[in-house]
């Protein structure tokens, strides 16, 4: 039986508009988070039989981003399992997570002027995810976020 407590969900997915299906991944014991979240359903676009282009940005899978073509296997009562990235985006991943929700309007419309598309769990979430396409300058996203967390106002990671 699959337990739906224990799935991140994307409610607003960054390529709501390309994605035709709902794929998962089992997320690993990287997260720290103990037994909380199990899965993440993932938005993409079919391509062929169980290759998939992932419509959303990662909450939680590390090594994937906004755009890669996956490969998918049935597993544990699932049709659509991710097993292996196949074609890589070039994207990049990152993850910031709020300490503070003050400035949490200026700081995601900072990000997005850097050209960053961004994706949130909920309004005014505490978490969000953050895709840079290859033409980003990531040095300054990155300066960017840094100085952010020697103001402890967020901390943030790489998910690629």
């Amino acid at each position: 039986m699959i337990n739906s407590e224990k799935i991140a969900v994307h409610d607003f997915p960054a390529w709501r508009e390309k994605a035709d299906f709902i794929i998962a991944i089992r997320l690993g014991e990287e997260l720290g988070i103990d037994d909380m979240l199990e899965w993440e359903q993932l938005w993409a676009r079919k391509v062929d039989g169980s290759r998939f282009e992932l419509c959303c940005i990662p909450f939680f899978a590390y090594g994937l981003a906004l755009g890669d073509v996956v490969e998918t296997k049935p597993s544990e009562q699932r049709k659509y399992v991710v097993e292996a990235v196949r074609i890589r985006s070039g994207r990049r991943t990152y993850r910031v997570f709020f300490e503070s929700l003050v400035r949490w309007n200026e700081i995601i419309d900072e990000i997005i002027s850097l050209g960053c598309t961004v994706e949130v769990r909920w309004k005014q979430s505490k978490l969000v995810a953050v895709d840079a396409a290859p033409d980003i300058r990531l040095d300054l996203l990155e300066a960017y976020l840094r100085k952010l967390e020697q103001r402890s106002e967020i901390r943030w990671e790489n998910g690629n």
